[in-house]
C-alpha cells in the first residue's frame, strides 16, 4: 500500500470511529487538509475498496472500514498508542488504593476501566484465576477414597474427595500426580479440554477410571467457575449507535455475555499463551460477535499467567485509547498480584 493510501485509510478509519458516519472524500479533504483534489481522494478510496479495506454504503456516498481495514489500521499504529502519563499514574493510584482482596481488586479495576470507555469490560475473577494449577497431589485416604489436593498459583489450596472402585496404592497415585503436574502445571482449569485429557489417559491407561472421574470433577468445577466471570458496562455499550440501531444484534451480544462460556474460552486461550490480543470481528470465532472487537491483556504473578482483563465493544471502538488502557490496567494488576 502506498503512503498516501495508508494515510487516507488511517484517517477514514479514525473518522468513522469518531462519528459512526460513513466517510466521504469531501469530508476527508475538509478535516485533514489533503493537498490533492477530491477526484484523487475518490480514486484512492475506490482502490482501497477494491483491495477489501473499505466498503461502500448503499445509502451514502461515504465508506466504512471492513475487518481488513480495521486490522491494517490497528497493526500499523498499535505500537505508537500510549496512555497519557498523568492518566496512567491516576489509574495506578486508584487501583492500588483498593482493598487488596484480589476479588475486590479485579472487580473494581474492571469497573474503573468500564467507566473510562463506552464499552463492556469482562474479566476472570479470582475464583477462576485461582484455578491456574501449581501443584496437584493424589492421596490415598481409604481403599475406596482418594483425596485430591490442588495448590494454585496464588498459593491457595483446594481439596475434594474422589470415590473409586479400583485398587490402587499410594505409589500409583504418586505416579499419576507427577504426570499430571508435568502436563497441567500453570494451566487454568477452564483451558483443559477433553482432547488433552484423553492424551493423558492414553499415556496412563492403567488408571483410566480414576482419571476419567478426575476429569469429570474438573469439568464440573470449570462450569461453576464460568458463573464468576466479571462483567461491567454492558448497559452503556448497548446505547452506542452500533447496537441501539440494531436491537436484535444487541440481544445476541448480550446473550453471549450471559452464556459466558464463549468469552471464558477466549480469555483462557490467551491466559494460556500469555499474549495480548486485539480480536476484530470474525477473529473472535464467535458468530454473534462478528460485528464486535475484543481487546484483552493477561496479567500474572511473576511469570505465571493468572487471568485477563478485556474490553468488548463495536468494531468501531476507540482502539487508540482502549488498547493502551487495557495494557496499563493489566500491568498494574500484575504488579499488585506479584507483591502478594
Amino acid at each position: 500500500m502506498e503512503k498516501r493510501q495508508e494515510t487516507i485509510l488511517k484517517n477514514t478509519v479514525r473518522d468513522y470511529i469518531d462519528t459512526a458516519e460513513p466517510v466521504s472524500s469531501g469530508s476527508l479533504i475538509k478535516k485533514h487538509n489533503f493537498k490533492v483534489s477530491s477526484a484523487t481522494i475518490r480514486h484512492e478510496l475506490s482502490l482501497l475498496e477494491k483491495e477489501g479495506y473499505l466498503a461502500h454504503m448503499h445509502t451514502s456516498s461515504g465508506r466504512i472500514p471492513t475487518d481488513k481495514g480495521y486490522r491494517a489500521y490497528v497493526d500499523a499504529l498499535t505500537k505508537s498508542w500510549k496512555l497519557p502519563e498523568v492518566q496512567s499514574e491516576k489509574l495506578k493510584k486508584q487501583i492500588q488504593a483498593i482493598d487488596h482482596n484480589m476479588q475486590n481488586v479485579l472487580n473494581q479495576a474492571a469497573l474503573i476501566t468500564s467507566a473510562l470507555t463506552d464499552c463492556a469490560v469482562v474479566a476472570l475473577s479470582p475464583e477462576i484465576i485461582g484455578e491456574a494449577l501449581k501443584l496437584i497431589r493424589l492421596i490415598l485416604l481409604d481403599l475406596d477414597k482418594i483425596l485430591i489436593v490442588t495448590l494454585n498459583a496464588l498459593g491457595n489450596n483446594k481439596e475434594f474427595v474422589l470415590n473409586i472402585k479400583d485398587k490402587v496404592s499410594q505409589e500409583d497415585l504418586n505416579k499419576i500426580s507427577n504426570f499430571l503436574n508435568e502436563k497441567l502445571k500453570g494451566r487454568p482449569v477452564l483451558s483443559i479440554d477433553e482432547t488433552e485429557f484423553d492424551k493423558i489417559i492414553k499415556s496412563l491407561p492403567k488408571y483410566q477410571t480414576i482419571l476419567n472421574k478426575l476429569y469429570k470433577e474438573i469439568k464440573k468445577r470449570a462450569q461453576d467457575l464460568e458463573s464468576n466471570l466479571i462483567t461491567h458496562g454492558l448497559s452503556k455499550m448497548i446505547q452506542l449507535p452500533d447496537f441501539n440501531n440494531n436491537i436484535e444484534y444487541a440481544r445476541k451480544v448480550m446473550g453471549i455475555l450471559e452464556e459466558r462460556k464463549g468469552i471464558c474460552d477466549i480469555l483462557c486461550e490467551y491466559i494460556r499463551s500469555d499474549k495480548e490480543a486485539i480480536l476484530i470481528g470474525e477473529e473472535t470465532k464467535i458468530k454473534n460477535l462478528n460485528d464486535c472487537s475484543l481487546v484483552l491483556s493477561p496479567y500474572k504473578s511473576k511469570e505465571t499467567p493468572l487471568g485477563a482483563l478485556a474490553v468488548l465493544g463495536p468494531k468501531r471502538m476507540a482502539y487508540r485509547y482502549i488498547v493502551p488502557l487495557v495494557k496499563n490496567v493489566a500491568h498494574i494488576m500484575s504488579n499488585l498480584v506479584g507483591r502478594r
